[in-house]
């Protein structure tokens, strides 16, 4: 490959929450535009990698988000620079995978309430 473009999006542009609408709807922007820049590129000597991020350790979220879905940023930026040449979507960590499928079938009325 000659060429890659990394786009640090979040889980936060699956579903929307009643706390922060607009930041999922920036974040869910985001990655529609770069899914449709991968899919453009996809036979061109040109990457695109879509991280979905979950929470990550950082003052912003201490206190905001439960310690154990949080990812350290060290250990983050390994996963993000492993297998370089990767194209598409990635949630990482892995397991926001999970999670955001469940919540996807999880009734509004209860996601109002998260």
């Amino acid at each position: 490959l000659k060429s890659r473009l990394w786009i640090l999006s979040s889980v936060a542009g699956d579903i929307g929450r009643p706390s922060n609408y607009n930041y999922g709807a920036a974040k869910s922007a985001l990655t529609t535009f770069a899914n449709g820049l991968y899919l453009r590129c996809i036979n061109k000597p040109f990457a695109v990698r879509i991280f979905k991020l979950g929470f990550i350790y950082t003052r912003m979220t201490i206190g905001k988000a439960p310690k154990i879905l949080c990812m350290n940023p060290d250990k983050l930026a390994k996963l993000i620079l492993r297998k370089p040449n990767r194209r598409g979507i990635e949630y990482l960590p892995s397991w926001w995978s999970l999670i955001m499928k469940i919540l996807s079938i999880v009734p509004a009325k209860i996601i109002s309430k998260l």
